[in-house]
Parts: structure tokens; sequence; C-alpha cells
């Protein structure tokens, strides 16, 4: 059985405050109480773009606002983000309802004062709200998918505003609705970094700005989060190509916290971490610095389970680029039976040579 509310709403235009029209459907409402607070308000703001000369409407989906009038409420919004925490609250979640509209983007970033506003409430609010910190890192996600749009958020310094919230955040330990709502602003938080990233000054700026550190930490709290391990092991994957990460994770002592990657049950993590490892190995240094021994050990757990075979062969192939790595390998228990897995893989041509440098390789140092 379905329960229905008629509402209607009385001299709705471009002008209404949907704010505080929703509060008052809520209070006129038997049915609807405030944890529904959200969905009238879109519900209204849906409505309030297809309104003709009618007086009344009934609250109903209909088609989106107008450009002219996006504007409009934009206005509104980043002026109602230097109020109290309410309006401001509020403001920030019908921005949020227009971001998810692709379509508006573009108007919404047009406004010269709306990337300078979010950036803003970030460096205020990243210790004290939390709830209004999470709308804002999604409105901002939503722009971070188009680089088109990336200039903006680099010029207002959003990503090193990021940074600092989250280093703020990775050690707080908190529970209940307040850690769910933490691990939301985590992710997005990270999705926006992966997304800036894509620039390789970027890339490079923020691990000279402590990004390591930062995902290393998180590596070591948060193993559990499925979506955020692939977000950072994506992040790490493009870091991967400047020597700047080996320089940094040895003199950090991160090297652990990357391994973990590599004993992470999810395919996609996995393979990143052994495209991580072999990225660096090009580097002298990484032979040099890198917990090779280690680093064997997780490789043969990984073929032993037949996952991600090739690049554990690449990888091990690269290796042996190195006197002092084959020596590990060839004095390794496993390496017959890794080997021989090699040798019955159903393989391209193109990795037999890699398979017969490794051997000879290692049986050479034996």
């Amino acid at each position: 059985m379905i329960i229905q509310d008629k509402i209607y709403v009385d001299e709705l235009d471009k002008d209404s405050d949907l704010i505080q029209l929703g509060d008052i459907v809520i209070q006129r409402s038997v049915h609807l109480s405030e944890k529904w607070r959200n969905e009238v308000i879109d519900a209204l703001y849906d409505l309030q773009s297809n309104l003709s000369s009618k007086k009344k409407a009934k609250i109903a989906t209909s088609t989106i606002q107008s450009e002219s009038n996006i504007d409009d409420t934009v206005c509104r919004i980043l002026e109602s983000t230097y109020r109290n925490d309410f309006d401001k609250l509020s403001g920030l979640e019908l921005l949020l309802h227009i971001c998810k509209d692709q379509r508006h983007l573009a108007t919404v970033i047009s406004h010269r004062s709306c990337m300078p506003a979010l950036s803003r409430i970030l460096h205020d609010d990243c210790n004290d709200n939390i709830a209004t910190i999470t709308i804002v890192i999604q409105i901002i996600s939503s722009f971070s998918i188009f680089i088109d749009f990336h200039p903006e958020l680099i010029n207002n310094h959003i990503g090193s505003s990021i940074m600092t919230l989250m280093k703020n955040k990775v050690s707080l330990t908190v529970e209940g609705s307040v850690q769910n709502k933490l691990t939301d602003v985590i992710e997005a938080s990270m999705t926006v970094l992966d997304h800036l990233s894509d620039d390789p000054s970027v890339c490079r700026k923020m691990l000279r700005k402590g990004l390591v550190s930062l995902l290393s930490e998180y590596l070591h709290n948060n193993m559990d989060s499925e979506r955020l391990l692939r977000i950072i092991s994506n992040l790490l994957l493009k870091a991967s190509v400047y020597e700047d990460l080996i320089l940094i994770s040895s003199r950090d002592r991160s090297w652990i916290n990357l391994l973990h990657l590599m004993n992470v049950r999810d395919e996609v993590v996995e393979r990143n971490a052994l495209m991580i490892f072999y990225n660096m190995s090009f580097f002298e240094r990484f032979h040099q610095c890198a917990p090779i021994d280690d680093l064997i050990k997780d490789l043969f757990q990984i073929s032993h389970q037949s996952r991600n075979l090739y690049e554990c062969l690449k990888l091990l192939h690269r290796i042996t680029k190195s006197s002092k790595s084959c020596v590990a390998l060839a004095t390794s228990v496993h390496i017959d039976h890794v080997l021989g897995l090699f040798l019955q893989l159903d393989r391209p041509r193109k990795c037999d040579m890699d398979i017969c440098a490794t051997v000879v390789k290692v049986k050479f140092h034996r």
C-alpha cells in the first residue's frame, strides 16, 4: 500500500526560497518527517522549472531549470555561504543537487566567486562541520571529473586544501554515522586528487607536499575499504613513473605500507600494486633502496594463487636487472615453483624471452 500526500504550493516562482518552502511543506505534511527534507527540496527545485501561469501546483518531478534560473539560484547560494551554518548548509545542499546534472556544471563554475567560496569553506570548516565539508567535497568532485575544469580547481589551490583537510582527518577515530560521513569525505577527497593528478606537474607537486606519507597512513589505517584502496592504488600508479616516489618512500619508510597493496584480495588493487613496483624498477635507486626480499615473498604468494601472473612475470624480469636482486631470487626456496608456473602459462609469444631470460639469470646466480 502506497501512502501519498497531495500538497499544493501557492505562488511558487523562480524567486521562491526553496529551503524555507521545504520546511513549511514538511511541517504541514502528515507523512513526511525531517529526514525527507532533502527530497522535498529536490522536488520543489524540479517543479520550479516547469511552472506555467497556474497559481497552484502539485509537488512532482519535472524538467530541469533553465540556465538563467540556475544562474540566479547559484548567485543566491553563494551569498548564503557567508551566513549562518544552517543557511550555508542548506544552500550547499541545493548546489550539490544542481551539480549532479552535468549540463549545469559550466554555468556554476562560470561564477568567479564559486571556487574561491568552496575553497574558503574547506579552509574555515575543515575541523568543525563534517556535514558541510562532505557536501563541498562532493561538489568539487563533480567538477574534477572533467579536465576542462581542472585549471579553475588548480588556480584556487583545491588540491592543497584537500590534502590539508585529509592530514587533519587521518588520525581521527569516531563511531557511527559520523564515521560513515568521514569515510565519504576521504573517498571523495581521494577521488579529486586522483583526477587532478592526471596533470604531471600537479602530480609531482602533490608528491613534494607529502602525498606519499598521507597515502601511506591511509593504507595503514583503512585497509578494509575496497573503493578507497582502488583510488589510492590508482594515485600511486600515476606517481610511480617519477623517481620522487622512490626517494620519498625511502626517506619516510613508506615501503611497508606500499607492500600492503600486494596483499589486498582485490584483483584491480593487486594489479596496480604490481605495476607500481614495475614502473619504479626502471630506476636504479629502486634496486638500492626497495625491500627486495619482502617484495619477492609477496610475488611468490600472488603467483602461488595464480593471480596476475603476467604482471608478476614482468616484475620478476625487471628485478633480475639487478645482480643483488638476482641473488635474492636464486636463493629463494620458492623460485622453482614460480618459474614452473610461468612455463606452464598459455602465454603470448612475446613473453617467452622474458621467461627464458629470468630463468637463465636466476640459474646463473645459483
